[in-house]
């Protein structure tokens, strides 16, 4: 539900975003057949995640349902363990009393295990 961009070797493209906005770009491979074919690229990460600034919240989304996240900060501290329970394929996480800094999120979905930076 979003616009389609065609991008070439010859293309600049910029993205502005308000702040604490997010966004994801998933890549599609055209061959050149004459006719339109559009396969879907491997993708090495099927989750994402972004960081609303403004509200202190971590927003993840995959796309299987989420079993588990850990998060670590960058000494390789555990922040955080939470086994989700349920079906959801999005997780939101607050983060007001967490210091500042990088973290390393890991998260466990049906398909595998996807591992994450951020900066909050």
């Amino acid at each position: 539900a979003g616009d389609t961009i065609t991008v070439t070797s010859e293309s600049r493209l910029a993205l502005n975003m308000a702040q604490g906005g997010g966004f994801v770009i998933r890549l599609t491979e055209v061959e050149e057949t004459g006719e339109t074919d559009i396969k879907d690229l491997p993708v090495k990460s099927a989750s994402s995640l972004y960081v609303d600034k403004a509200s202190a919240t971590l927003h993840i989304y995959a796309d299987k349902a989420i079993q588990t996240v850990d998060i670590y900060n960058i000494n390789g501290q555990k922040m955080l363990n939470m086994p989700t329970g349920n079906k959801e394929m999005q997780q939101a996480i607050h983060l007001q009393s967490w210091p500042k800094g990088v973290y390393i999120t890991k998260i466990q979905t049906e398909t595998g295990l996807d591992t994450l930076k951020f900066t909050y």
